[in-house]
């Protein structure tokens, strides 16, 4: 989840989750799967009720996967770069990165402010 901060106030967060099946990422080329509607209203449900409705992000998109480093730690601070207008080539060494492709992937959201 990524929250964007300005000045002090929070004024979005934004969600992005992996497929809710084991299908290859090449597949998302052709649109979101069927349920994805259902899985995201499911993700939204459980939060409110498991934490509470201030939990729940402004927006869920649906991706390919979630950056990694070769040692598996997820890259949030390059995420959250891309989307305030950083090149996704710039925000980490793509040397650096399981699959590099996925972080290009957010390059789609550059620019754009989260849930906004």
């Amino acid at each position: 989840m990524i929250r964007t901060i300005i000045g002090g106030a929070m004024f979005a967060a934004t969600a992005f989750l992996t497929f809710p099946s084991a299908q290859a990422k090449e597949d998302y080329v052709y649109g979101p799967k069927p349920g994805w509607a259902d899985y995201k209203a499911m993700g939204e449900a459980a939060l409110r009720a498991q934490l509470s409705p201030r939990h729940v992000p402004d927006e869920i998109h649906q991706v390919p996967g979630i950056p990694r480093t070769l040692s598996g730690k997820k890259l949030e601070v390059p995420v959250r770069k891309i989307l305030h207008g950083t090149d996704p080539e710039r925000a980490a060494d793509p040397n650096a990165l399981a699959d590099p492709d996925v972080l290009r992937y957010f390059g789609r959201f550059q620019g754009e402010s989260p849930a906004g």
